[in-house]
């Protein structure tokens, strides 16, 4: 009787702790969220619009948008390497840091290497970070954009629109966290009016199917190219569907985090 007495008590103080766990999680998960833009800039003549989901309660993903003046919007969206709750603690900070950083520059590349130093100075994780950062001109279209060892976004463009290949906004440039002095190429381009550009994690396009097959851009370009006449919330939306339904039952390893922008 007292074995099995005992044997209880540790069994009450095991589900204790487990939903003090959970309780802690889910508050991670809701601080987390708060860390996220409340909502997409609303900007004349533009649509922007974002999705963003956890692997598991907590993740590495984040973006953000940076209100620089009045014609200037810098749109971030990066991903730590790792899961879970450090990935979370250090995606706080990594947020933080490009934040400060952003206003002290127009210039994406050194926003970009600026955090560079911030996470080699303050962090001892040993965590890295990829990281897309451009500046929109809102009025005249133009985007400067540095990208740091992240997957280049996708642009789909009314004038290339009979063009087959893949149009992405490649730039030279190395993860973040790794070294100390880095360089990155920056790039401009002007979106035009019906112009698409979708910027996203790797979670968006490596989630496989049954057959062990990625979903990869090639499909996500096809997405945009097709629904390119609906709103761009629209657009947003298609393709978290399309990548739930590609993967069927498979398990989702990775956050998911993309950011939809269309010009009028």
């Amino acid at each position: 009787e007292e074995v099995q007495e005992r044997q209880n008590q540790l069994l009450h103080i095991a589900k204790l702790e487990r939903e003090r766990t959970a309780q802690e999680l889910r508050l991670a998960h809701e601080i987390q969220v708060s860390f996220l833009p409340e909502k997409c800039p609303s900007l004349p003549g533009w649509e922007i619009s974002a999705d963003w989901y956890a692997a598991r309660e907590v993740g590495g993903d984040f973006y953000d948008f940076i209100a620089l003046d009045e014609e200037h919007l810098a749109l971030v969206i990066a991903d730590v390497s790792d899961k879970g709750m450090p990935a979370a603690l250090f995606m706080s900070l990594c947020r933080t840091l490009m934040r400060a950083s952003a206003v002290q520059t127009r210039s994406p590349a050194a926003v970009l290497q600026r955090v560079n130093e911030l996470i080699l100075s303050e962090s001892r994780s040993e965590m890295l970070l990829t990281a897309f950062y451009g500046v929109l001109n809102w009025r005249s279209g133009t985007f400067t954009y540095a990208n740091a060892g992240h997957p280049p976004p996708i642009l789909w463009c009314q004038a290339c629109a009979a063009d087959p290949q893949l149009h992405t906004l490649a730039a030279k440039g190395i993860i973040l966290g790794v070294m100390q002095p880095i360089q990155l190429e920056e790039r401009q381009v002007t979106l035009t009016p019906g112009d698409i550009l979708i910027l996203y994690t790797d979670g968006v396009t490596e989630p496989i199917d049954s057959a062990g097959e990625e979903f990869g851009e090639e499909r996500l370009a096809g997405i945009i190219a097709s629904r390119r006449n609906q709103p761009c919330s629209d657009i947003v939306r298609q393709i978290r569907a399309a990548v739930w339904d590609f993967a069927g039952q498979q398990s989702q390893f990775d956050d998911y985090t993309l950011v939809g922008i269309k010009r009028k």
